[in-house]
């Protein structure tokens, strides 16, 4: 499948590429690959579903050359779009997503947090909710209100994964939708490397 969240990177990655070939003297390089770059940007609403306002997962090219989309709301091709399209990508498309991660995956379960995707079932606990709440996700949107100067809801995510931590201060990787309990693994480096990041975004408005 491509995915939103790979063809970000891709896109940032062949501009990175770029900088590198005009340091080291290949600017025939450095030109194809931010063609190749422009191509990926011109084409990024091919990701993005406008009836649900959101951006796919991604989708799959089929023998006949149609593409058949998946439609599912995940976090991480908000993320991707977000962290890897920086000011380039249609800054509306990535406000229709997370308001549609408001309205259906944060904070949809009595424990809070949200869900990677809709219908995660990954260590499902609950099916009467979306998927169990992860940290990693959870202070991904935390990252995006910051971004958009909205701090008091990332200090609020960030509250909420501090108090969801385990008495020794690790954090596991997701919790319990309905009591906030650990769930998976814990600890999780990358759930602690997420709130580092997101602390040090925070720490930048001051």
């Amino acid at each position: 499948m491509t995915s939103t969240y790979t063809a970000s990177v891709v896109y940032q990655a062949l501009l990175v590429a770029a900088e590198f070939a005009e340091k080291f003297e290949y600017p025939d390089d450095a030109i194809n690959w931010r063609d190749k770059a422009a191509v990926i940007l011109s084409n990024m609403h091919t990701f993005f579903n406008e009836e649900r306002g959101i951006y796919t997962k991604g989708y799959l090219l089929q023998e006949n050359g149609s593409l058949q989309f998946d439609n599912t709301l995940d976090i991480s091709s908000i993320y991707g779009a977000m962290m890897f399209g920086n000011s380039d990508f249609d800054a509306s498309m990535l406000t229709r997503s997370i308001d549609a991660v408001e309205n259906i995956l944060l904070n949809q379960s009595p424990s809070g947090g949200s869900p990677r995707y809709e219908h995660d079932h990954y260590f499902e606990s609950n099916p009467s909710y979306l998927g169990n709440p992860w940290f990693v996700t959870t202070l991904w949107i935390a990252q995006y209100y910051i971004r958009k100067g909205n701090d008091q809801k990332a200090i609020d995510l960030v509250e909420w994964t501090l108090q969801h931590a385990l008495p020794s201060g690790m954090l596991s990787e997701q919790v319990n939708p309905n009591n906030g309990s650990p769930l998976s693994v814990a600890p999780l480096v990358w759930s602690h490397a997420e709130l580092i990041n997101t602390i040090l975004d925070l720490a930048k408005l001051k």
